[in-house]
């Protein structure tokens, strides 16, 4: 069954027109009919249907709904006046608070509400009120049903909750509104936007916290896109930074989705680095790490709105075209997805474009007199805060940013011992060239060595938590000697995830990479034991107690 699709421009313009007539039939229904009201020999029903008659209402059901639509709040008092039911539906099955979001009738919409009406009734099609106020971008709308409680996460018949509405009606102002109250439903927005080629949203989504990583069984936001043949999504995705090299479940790459779509690989070709001139770091640049900081403290003034923690629900959306996302939309593709949306929130106070200075003597992330980010890590710092309990940690420092610096290299090997190696920036048919490597072996022009090759046991968020036992490669940087295990079957990082960690009373900006010691102004010490794309985790080495801090920023 199809949603109902947003009213045309006609239709928008007749109603304008009716809200002129309802400000002329509010003077009427004020003043009353004179030949009526004079004689004193009719009811007081008669003359409230004259009045409404007058002004091009009939005292049922049609003229209430026409009432609501065209936001004449004195006919709908005298509606009210004559008992109608305030929660009655119309021939199409939608209620009274439907049509005023619907309709954008702010005034009408909260008199209904006021006066009892039911904010969360649905059409035959499952749409709320929240929803049709959202798909046609009603800001006003939007933002008093939230204030009264409308449940954001609420699903249609086809699985769709309000920001999807939003995304379908690509009004930013909806999405601003939305994006903050559906945290955990970000990554789902954005592999719908990907597969429904809605590139305008993906920014928008991205800079509340969607991740360019997120996955839809297997897949990328930006191997759908190029399935989809989506080259406006792809360039967006590209843009805020997806990866190019990402390997779904079955060994595909983006550009392996677009093949026969000349222009979706077109944007994708471009936007490859060289294999015969550009070698492979393992390592962040100083330039990669400004842009996160930069990222983190350009957040937009509605994503540091403090958000009200909320329980990650599996929401299931469907659309039109079948993609089932990581929270479970629905798109075209009919597959169904894992389960991995990140939950998030919104935090605290925006950040001063001062520069504020450490605890050590030094300068910490900030903005500099000649407007760039100079980049401080936590790593050994002494800050100026005090750390006593998980509450505190989250009160006083916020995890601003996530990312990971992918490796285009990919690692397989066999059952008898075979390693092959492929970079994945060159052609197949340059890649399937002599991939076997050993110990000692150079790997293309990435500029990069097998240093040692053996079986593992590993259990990390690669193996889900698991035991499994993988042929690992022990990969070099002939240039700087650092060094990094890739394992056979799974994507390939360069280096570690880093987060930004801000300091809220300073607008300090940390960056943060796994086993990073600090310590607070007590002296106490503390380690990072994990970061991620949904959360770092900290203990305090003393006692062993360790603090969850959910990712509240983005994710790029």
């Amino acid at each position: 069954m199809k949603n109902k699709p947003s009213r045309s421009k006609k239709e928008n313009h007749q109603r304008g027109a009716h809200r002129c007539v309802a400000a002329v039939s509010a003077l009427v229904l004020a003043f009353g009919v004179v030949g009526v009201t004079s004689c004193g020999r009719n009811s007081q029903a008669e003359e409230d249907e004259a009045n409404l008659k007058l002004v091009g209402y009939e005292l049922d059901q049609v003229g209430f709904f026409k009432a609501v639509g065209n936001d004449d709040l004195q006919a709908l008092k005298i509606f009210k006046d004559r008992q109608f039911d305030l929660n009655q539906r119309n021939l199409k099955g939608e209620s009274a608070v439907y049509e005023a979001a619907d309709s954008g009738s702010v005034r009408a919409l909260h008199f209904l509400v006021k006066n009892g009406a039911d904010i969360e009734t649905v059409d035959e099609n499952g749409v709320s009120p929240l929803m049709a106020g959202a798909n046609a971008g009603h800001g006003e709308v939007i933002s008093y049903l939230l204030e009264k409680g409308a449940n954001v996460r609420l699903k249609d018949e086809v699985g769709k909750f309000a920001l999807i509405h939003a995304l379908d009606g690509e009004s930013p102002e909806a999405i601003h509104l939305l994006a903050p109250e559906s945290r955990d439903l970000l990554d789902t927005g954005l592999l719908y936007a990907a597969d429904m080629d809605k590139h305008e949203t993906i920014p928008l989504l991205v800079k509340y916290g969607a991740s360019v990583y997120a996955r839809n069984g297997g897949k990328t936001s930006l191997m759908i896109a190029a399935e989809r043949g989506n080259e406006r999504a792809a360039q967006a995705l590209l843009a805020e930074g997806a990866n190019l090299y990402a390997v779904s479940d079955d060994g595909k790459l983006a550009k392996d989705f677009a093949e026969g779509n000349e222009r979706v690989l077109a944007v994708l070709v471009d936007s490859e680095t060289s294999a015969d001139v550009d070698s492979l770091a393992l390592e962040w640049s100083d330039d990669e790490l400004e842009a996160l900081v930069q990222k983190a403290m350009d957040r937009s003034p509605q994503t540091s709105e403090v958000v009200s923690n909320r329980d990650v629900v599996a929401t299931g959306v469907v659309a039109s075209v079948g993609v089932v996302a990581s929270e479970g939309v629905a798109t075209s593709g009919g597959v169904v997805a894992d389960d991995r949306g990140a939950s998030v929130a919104g935090t605290g106070s925006s950040f001063s474009s001062n520069v504020a200075p450490s605890s050590s003597g030094g300068v910490v992330a900030g903005v500099t007199a000649g407007g760039g980010v100079v980049v401080e890590r936590i790593q050994g710092k002494n800050l100026s805060l005090e750390l006593n309990d998980a509450m505190d940690v989250n009160d006083v420092v916020t995890m601003a940013a996530y990312a990971e610096k992918s490796l285009p290299i990919q690692v397989r090997a066999d059952d008898v011992g075979r390693v092959e190696v492929y970079d994945l920036r060159e052609s197949e048919e340059s890649r399937n060239v002599d991939p076997v490597v050993t110990e000692g072996s150079q790997i293309g022009m990435t500029g990069l060595r097998v240093k040692q090759i053996k079986k593992k046991m590993v259990n990390n968020k690669l193996t889900g938590g698991n035991d499994r036992e993988l042929v690992t490669l022990m990969i070099e940087d002939e240039q700087t000697g650092m060094s990094r295990e890739l394992y056979a079957g799974y994507e390939s990082q360069a280096a570690e995830a880093v987060a930004v960690l801000k300091i809220n009373d300073t607008g300090e900006h940390l960056v943060v990479e796994r086993n990073d010691e600090f310590y607070d102004l007590k002296g106490v010490a503390y380690k990072v034991m994990d970061v991620n794309d949904e959360e770092m985790i900290i203990e305090n080495i003393s006692t062993g107690k360790l603090t969850m801090l959910p990712l509240m920023g983005v994710k790029k």
